[in-house]
């Protein structure tokens, strides 16, 4: 399974980032890569096929085997750069850096291969009216995935992201800010590709009180809180989950000053 990110070149995410993969090595009984895009500052005109720039000689701060690449264009919301990124196993997670493996992840080596599985988004903000607009029903809310997670075939990856590149700009001005989850749910209906909606476990929105179950991914959002505070502060969730982090961020820590 191939793991997908993107980031900014600041030191929060880059940390982040590390505390992502070190969770998935921890949790991962299977073979499992992991790719980075770091994202430029240029704002265009931007153009496919974008260009992604292996930059692991640079690697000086990610696990030994996570590819780093560069891409120079810059987008502020659902970026499609890491759609470009060339994968490496049959299945493929684009995955946010503000969320951490909690528990085992053999649950995601057993969906079926062939889908396009997700979380229901959260907080579904989009109205009746935007959503008919671009001929999505109501049944299709329940495919509008959190993108923080989204497990895609390899085969699919590409062409779905040459599809949002060419419909970004037009779903941007339906709904700018969740412009990046409406544009996937329509290219994937339009597509006729399998969806599977997953259960929350799987990317379980810090927000809610947590469930008896095992949560598999936590997703803490950190782009609207301080990231420091919010991932190493046990006083914000005072539980296992925290405590995961915790311990997880004090190693890398002693790891940067060994």
């Amino acid at each position: 399974m191939h793991f997908l990110m993107m980031i900014s070149d600041t030191p929060s995410m880059v940390f982040q980032t590390e505390l992502l993969i070190r969770s998935i090595k921890n949790f991962s009984h299977f073979p499992v890569a992991f790719s980075v895009v770091i994202q430029g500052h240029d704002e265009g005109p931007i153009k496919n096929p974008l260009p992604l720039i292996n930059i692991n000689h640079h690697n000086k701060y990610l696990s030994d085997n996570a590819e780093m690449l560069y891409c120079p264009y810059f987008w502020e919301l659902g970026a499609p750069c890491r759609w470009f990124i060339d994968p490496q196993m049959d299945t493929c997670v684009l995955i946010d850096v503000d969320m951490i493996a909690c528990s085992d992840l053999s649950p995601l080596f057993e969906l079926d291969k062939d889908s396009i599985h997700g979380v229901t988004a959260f907080k579904n903000k989009v109205s009746n009216e935007q959503w008919e607009s671009i001929n999505l029903l109501p049944d299709d809310r329940q495919y509008y995935f959190n993108m923080g997670m989204l497990i895609v075939p390899s085969k699919h990856l590409t062409h779905i992201g040459n599809k949002l590149f060419d419909v970004y700009p037009e779903m941007s001005k339906i709904n700018q800010y969740y412009s990046g989850q409406i544009s996937f749910t329509y290219i994937v209906k339009e597509m006729g590709l399998k969806r599977n909606t997953l259960p929350p476990e799987f990317n379980w929105y810090d927000k809610q009180p947590y469930p008896n179950s095992e949560i598999i991914f936590l997703h803490y959002f950190s782009n609207r809180h301080h990231v420091t505070k919010k991932i190493i502060d046990s006083s914000t969730h005072p539980n296992k989950y925290t405590e995961l982090i915790n311990n997880t961020s004090k190693k890398i820590f002693l790891l940067k000053l060994a």
